[in-house]
């Protein structure tokens, strides 16, 4: 859901804070010890893990980078895998990563239609799996409720329950941009709008 929306609450503060400080304490008492060259280590192994980028932007790039220092601020050492976009599909259905970003759509105004496709374990949408059988059962009883009203507080409170999972977590939600010529019609960023096409779509009159 959209924050504008009805029913819309805030979950994810309730299970993630930026806080590198209280980071490196839990790490200290779980025995992570930095060491030399400031990356943690406990038992000889180092806390390392991958994140696969697919594609080579400028801003994947930027954004990686950014991780990688956020990361080894506080002792973990995240090593960036470049792969093609066109290896998107392959790495997500053989779960090749340790941590993958993925975009999905909101294409209907009621979000919480769609939260057990989001975050129940055995949802192809998933590919962390995370979760249990018994919070699969939640998510999929907020549909089930009558009113609009009992599902959003429903959903709210399953919501808050799968993103403590850490299986699947929002990163930030996009604009939507297009660039047309001029005098096109009924094309570009819709938002929940759907129009028929091609029926509605052409050129304008004088275009």
């Amino acid at each position: 859901m959209q924050p504008y929306q009805k029913g819309y609450e805030d979950n994810l503060a309730s299970a993630v804070t930026f806080d590198p400080e209280a980071v490196k304490r839990d790490l200290d008492a779980a025995g992570w010890v930095a060491g030399p060259d400031g990356i943690r280590a406990k038992d000889g192994q180092k806390l390392t893990f991958s994140y696969v980028q697919t594609g080579d932007t400028p801003t994947k790039r930027a954004t990686s980078g950014a991780l990688v220092a956020m990361l080894k601020n506080v002792g973990i050492d995240m090593q960036v895998r470049v792969v093609p976009s066109t290896d998107f599909s392959k790495i997500l259905s053989n779960k090749e990563f340790d941590m993958v970003f993925l975009g999905f759509k909101s294409t209907d105004p009621y979000g919480v239609a769609y939260i057990c496709q989001q975050y129940c374990s055995d949802s192809q949408l998933n590919r962390s799996g995370t979760g249990s059988k018994e919070l699969d059962a939640e998510l999929r009883k907020v549909n089930t409720l009558p009113t609009a009203d009992e599902q959003y507080a429903a959903a709210n409170v399953a919501e808050k329950k799968a993103l403590a999972t850490y299986g699947v977590l929002p990163v930030y939600s996009g604009p939507s941009i297009w660039a047309t010529k001029p005098g096109l019609a009924n094309w570009g960023s819709a938002l929940f709008a759907f129009p028929p096409l091609p029926e509605t779509l052409g050129w304008q009159n004088g275009s």
